[in-house]
């Protein structure tokens, strides 16, 4: 019996001594939010604590059993303490999971319709709630697709609702208002870039898939692309390698989460042929195939109408305004009673004639920062080439533009001819134009200028306008069609700005800025008297155009009184608020005009009681 009772007391003692680092998790996966519970299984350690973060936070260790995870990811939960006297640790791996909106798409269906399809890869299984109390028990999973009907067509929110397999989620909202019919596409734009190939714009939907269907002349219909839904006002596409003879019918098929189908009305592209003949165009097309839709024809050339139809069987136009040289683009658009418009391609071919083109017309030159712009208009349908432009100054421009800046600085009066060529070397007369010349007489002072030249018959009327320093017009005082100006007075500014306008016909024209400077004034009365009669009560200065003022009022003895920097305030006769004795007084008054100009003044005055 002694034998075994040693041993079994051993036993006992190595039991009792066999602790070591040990815990358990609650749960080795939560969601972002939640809390971890730790449970010590190390059969008696000392002095626990726990690390939740050691990468992150390896300061903070806690005895704390529990912890709240806020942000996702992968933990590492680190338990020391000493076990059998030994300082040792374990740790064990939890893993944090974020809580994202679940994602889903809705797609509307005609009849107040709705089509979810769950998009979401993250949770494990979801719920939907549609907004209108139906049962929202039924549990879904990744990639399923639900219709729901709604009675009417109310605004509504359907919440999507996505879990993980232990029990933790996050809910998700769109507001959405179903839609008891769906708009079938429009065209927007339709137009043939070349003979093989036909652009169309046409409006979409962002919740509807689309495709454009194409039919020949031979009635076989085909599936030409396809649009997935996509969050635009509008898809654009190309048909190409078509045939350049043929006439192509195209519409809008819109296709719903459901399986409806909805078209547009259709359209068509024709083909269009143009041929250059001496001093004219012949302009044929093959008639629109869709006679029922068909409301017109209408041709352009080079943008503006020239021909129009009503008769579906009008598929030609001779063109006879034809001038040597010039590129003629023409386009045909036909209009259909669905409101659908279609234009063929654009063909262009370049005209041959031998006319004399005309003189330019609308000719004008104006003064813009002392230089002489110049601008004019072609008459007729001429082609041009370019223009040639003779200055008085013996300097020859040449432009194809319907302007032109004279680089030269305009300080007297500068005329100019014009002419232009066209592409056939034909040259047309020359025309003259002078801007005005303004300028001030030495000895009046009236405002002088050169006749102005050119525009849509000469000036009828001249006008003299007074301006800011900023170019804004203050007055402006027709002068009839003289040449010459007194100019008045003004006593609101002392730098006056002066031009002339021209009025010529619809046209107008401007001269060069000139300035007139005028005079400070400033008057300092001799005496005054305070005594409340309301007259002459108090000295002070007055005067016109003065930017800074600064006057100073002493005693006989040089000792200072009074002193302002506003012109409109003066002295009232007191020191310290009290009556200053009659006697003289001496001022200094320094100004400073809008030109810098500074002047001083010194005298005396009286105060008399």
């Amino acid at each position: 019996m002694k034998k075994y009772f040693v041993i079994f007391c051993f036993f006992i003692s190595s039991v009792g001594f066999a602790q070591k680092p040990c815990f358990t998790l609650s749960s080795n996966r939560i969601c972002a939010g939640s809390s971890v519970t730790v449970t010590d299984c190390s059969n008696g350690g000392k002095n626990i604590i726990y690390q939740y973060d050691p990468v992150g936070n390896p300061k903070d260790t806690v005895a704390a059993p529990s912890h709240i995870y806020t942000k996702p990811g992968t933990y590492k939960i680190v338990q020391w303490g000493s076990f059998n006297a030994q300082g040792d640790s374990t740790s064990r791996i939890i893993t944090v999971l974020p809580l994202p909106d679940p994602v889903f798409t809705v797609g509307f269906c005609p009849n107040n319709k709705v089509s979810v399809t769950i998009t979401d890869t993250i949770y494990d299984y979801f719920y939907i709630d549609f907004g209108d109390g139906t049962p929202t028990g039924i549990k879904y999973f990744k990639g399923a697709v639900i219709q729901h009907t709604y009675i009417n067509g109310n605004p509504r929110k359907i919440e999507l609702t996505g879990n993980y397999s232990i029990g933790c989620g996050q809910t998700a909202n769109k507001d959405i208002t179903p839609l008891s019919t769906i708009p079938s596409s429009s065209f927007i734009q339709l137009k043939t870039p070349s003979s093989t190939s036909f652009e169309m714009a046409f409006n979409v939907e962002n919740y509807l898939r689309y495709q454009v269907l194409q039919q020949n002349e031979l009635g076989v219909e085909q599936v030409m692309a396809t649009f997935e839904k996509a969050d635009k006002a509008s898809q654009a596409f190309t048909a190409t390698n078509l045939d350049s003879t043929q006439t192509y019918r195209f519409r809008i098929k819109a296709l719903t989460d459901c399986g409806e189908s909805i078209y547009s009305g259709q359209v068509a592209k024709i083909p269009l042929s143009v041929q250059s003949l001496s001093q004219q165009m012949q302009v044929s097309w093959k008639p629109y195939p869709v006679g029922t839709d068909f409301v017109n024809y209408q041709l352009f050339r080079n943008g503006v109408s020239i021909f129009s139809s009503t008769d579906i069987n009008a598929t030609s136009f001779t063109d006879n305004d034809i001038v040597c040289g010039r590129k003629y683009c023409y386009q045909l658009k036909v209009q259909l009673l669905s409101g659908l418009t279609s234009f063929t391609q654009i063909l262009c071919k370049t005209g041959i004639s031998t006319i004399v083109p005309q003189a330019v017309i609308n000719a004008n030159a104006t003064i813009q920062k002392e230089k002489a712009v110049l601008s004019w208009e072609p008459a007729g349908n001429t082609t041009i080439k370019n223009y040639n432009i003779l200055a008085t100054t013996g300097t020859i421009y040449n432009t194809n533009k319907n302007s032109l800046e004279d680089t030269t600085r305009f300080n007297k009066q500068i005329c100019y001819k014009i002419y232009m060529e066209d592409s056939c070397g034909n040259r047309s007369p020359e025309i003259n134009i002078c801007p005005v010349f303004l300028a001030q007489e030495a000895k009046t002072g009236a405002l002088v200028w050169t006749a102005y030249m050119g525009g849509q018959g000469g000036a009828q009327e001249y006008f003299v306008e007074k301006l800011d320093e900023g170019g804004q017009v203050l007055e402006s005082i027709s002068a009839g069609t003289a040449l010459e100006f007194r100019k008045t007075e003004d006593f609101a500014r002392q730098i006056l700005y002066y031009r002339i306008k021209v009025i010529s016909g619809s046209l107008s024209s401007f001269s060069n800025v000139i300035s007139y400077v005028q005079t400070i004034r400033l008057t300092i009365p001799t005496a005054f008297s305070p005594n409340d009669d309301q007259i002459n009560d108090t000295f002070m200065a007055e005067g016109i155009f003065i930017k800074v003022f600064n006057m100073a009022v002493f005693d006989r003895w040089g000792k200072a009184v009074f002193s302002t920097t506003d012109i409109n305030k003066g002295w009232d006769g007191k020191i310290n608020n009290l009556m200053a004795p009659a006697g003289s007084y001496v001022y200094t008054v320094e100004t400073q005009d809008f030109t810098g100009k500074v002047i001083k003044r010194q005298g005396t005055f009286m105060l008399l009681r």
